[in-house]
């Protein structure tokens, strides 16, 4: 397959650019310049960092890594302080349930008490 005049220019242009821009980078990186571009990079939760080179891209997944670590620490605080709750909760249940059931024993103990007075021949 033949490429047009046009096409072929193109290419050859692109890649004369691609190894200038190299060559340049490399010298900068020589001079001990770092050589900046803006990178995107994606995270897990869909939120895009943009950052200048290479070096501050590791330090913004970093801080990204930092703060995400912080808000699963607070969820996890938050969901053991609700299990607290229900643990205490349920626990004042229990010892309302127990004290009904001692009520009802004492008034079931009472009302015992109350027919073992009445002589049972006047009920006839």
């Amino acid at each position: 397959m033949q490429l047009s005049k046009a096409a072929t220019k193109a290419i050859a242009d692109r890649i004369v650019l691609e190894y200038r821009t190299k060559v340049l980078a490399e010298a900068n990186i020589q001079k001990g310049k770092r050589q900046t571009r803006s990178k995107k990079a994606y995270t897990g939760l869909r939120r895009v960092l943009v950052v200048e080179d290479a070096k501050k891209l590791q330090e913004a997944e970093e801080e990204e890594r930092q703060t995400q670590l912080i808000k699963q620490r607070r969820v996890l605080r938050e969901i053991k302080q609700l299990e607290a709750q229900v643990r205490k909760s349920k626990r004042l249940q229990d010892k309302e349930e127990k004290q009904a059931g001692k009520t009802a024993v004492v008034t079931a103990k009472a009302a015992l008490e109350a027919l073992k007075d009445i002589d049972p021949t006047a009920l006839l």
